[in-house]
């Protein structure tokens, strides 16, 4: 079931047709404080990330999910995630519907995971995609305290908290500060494809 978000009207100007759950996604900081996200998204979202590639199938990627229930109120998890925010990043997360903490065995049997990052990413991109599939818009956060929230979680040693993922329904950008709100509505812009690609036949 594929359904469209606010992000519709930000569809990406592409060179080439993309599906269009990619052409759509972006980065909205604006979320309605009373939607919530479907606990079936949210499964589906999981189960995305759990079919991602991995080295040697390695699978090393874990989360710690934060919602906001069906009476709209945050969830004890939710809540616990936002003092390990940047106070930017606070000022707008508390209104989403969902965090997800993303975060990787970087260790196995005594042995470094050297691709344990790489792996995470796949899965976090699997899932963001997923989550717009279903009608809900993301924002990928690195402005956390990675160590705070490993010990907030009581994580263990092996394991890395690298980003957290922000999920819910778009909203107004009028809820949110000037400077956050610039951002919000600014061009969408990307590098071009001929300063990616360094060498082809």
């Amino acid at each position: 079931m594929s359904s469209t978000t606010a992000s519709t009207a930000r569809l990406a100007v592409t060179d080439a047709d993309l599906a269009p759950a990619i052409a759509a996604r972006w980065s909205p900081r604006s979320f309605d404080e009373h939607a919530t996200v479907d606990k079936s998204a949210i499964a589906a979202a999981i189960e995305a990330a759990r079919w991602a590639p991995s080295a040697f199938n390695s699978q090393p990627w874990r989360f710690v999910i934060g919602r906001r229930g069906e009476d709209g109120r945050r969830g004890a998890i939710f809540d616990r995630v936002l003092p390990h925010l940047t106070a930017f990043n606070q000022a707008w997360v508390h209104r989403a519907g969902l965090v997800i903490v993303n975060a990787a065995y970087i260790e196995a049997d005594g042995h470094t995971l050297p691709t344990a990052a790489y792996d995470l990413g796949l899965a976090v991109a699997n899932q963001t995609l997923q989550l717009q599939y279903d009608g809900y818009d993301t924002h990928q956060i690195s402005g956390i305290d990675a160590s705070g929230l490993h010990d907030e979680f009581e994580l263990p040693d092996e394991m890395q908290v690298f980003t957290v993922t922000v999920a819910g329904r778009h909203a107004s950008p009028d809820q949110l500060d000037e400077g956050a709100r610039e951002r919000e509505v600014a061009p969408r812009v990307r590098r071009g494809s001929d300063e990616l690609v360094l060498l082809s036949d």
